[in-house]
């Protein structure tokens, strides 16, 4: 029988540390505010830097762009500021009754939402469970057609009567009619309250 002889490969050297680079390998990065650090206040930040090293020019941008951000961020007392400015007041809604028009077919209408008319119960009753934005938008607009050609409109009752003066109007005329409702009778926001008063109860 032949002997057999096992040869162990050697262990791989371990990776050399590499020499450390004294100061020049650490950048520490102030407080954003701008504040100079209390002597022996541990610092903010530390960011190892193995790579090429930051000239001045770039670290005083960086600092800069830094700057820039928290005077965005926060006012001149240091509180975070608010993003949106302050919205200015409401322009005064004029008190329009009603328009007179031509629509692009030609027709001559009366525009004007009702008076003393819940538009919100008369579209509920008519689109019934199938409320889609688009539709209540059309039937809102033809609900407030008064005139047409110089005669009064019927009250709608149904979708039926919705259709018939849809098709009388006419695509581009509804187009018109919605515009013309949203630019006169701008929906209500929140700058448009009334001026309130709270009470509180008493003990």
């Amino acid at each position: 029988m032949n002997d057999t002889t096992t040869t162990t490969a050697p262990a791989p050297a371990a990776p050399a540390t590499p020499a450390p680079q004294g100061d020049r390998s650490t950048f520490t990065f102030g407080d954003v505010s701008g504040k100079q650090p209390q002597p022996g206040a541990p610092p903010a930040a530390k960011m190892q830097n193995r790579g090429r090293q930051v000239s001045t020019e770039e670290a005083e941008g960086i600092r800069a762009r830094r700057q820039a951000t928290f005077d965005r961020a926060r006012a001149g007392n240091g509180q975070f500021a608010s993003r949106e400015p302050e919205a200015p007041p409401a322009p005064p809604r004029e008190p329009v009754d009603s328009i007179e028009l031509t629509l692009p077919n030609g027709r001559a209408v009366v525009y004007g939402p009702p008076v003393d008319v819940a538009l919100t119960l008369r579209i509920i009753d008519i689109c019934g469970d199938d409320a889609s934005a688009s539709k209540v938008a059309v039937v809102r607009s033809l609900l407030c057609v008064r005139q047409v050609d110089g005669k009064p409109v019927a009250p709608l009752a149904s979708m039926v009567d919705v259709q018939k003066l849809a098709n009388m109007v006419g695509d581009d005329g509804l187009d018109v009619l919605y515009l013309l409702h949203n630019t006169t009778w701008p929906p209500l926001t929140i700058r448009d309250l009334p001026a309130i008063k709270k009470n509180m109860r008493q003990p």
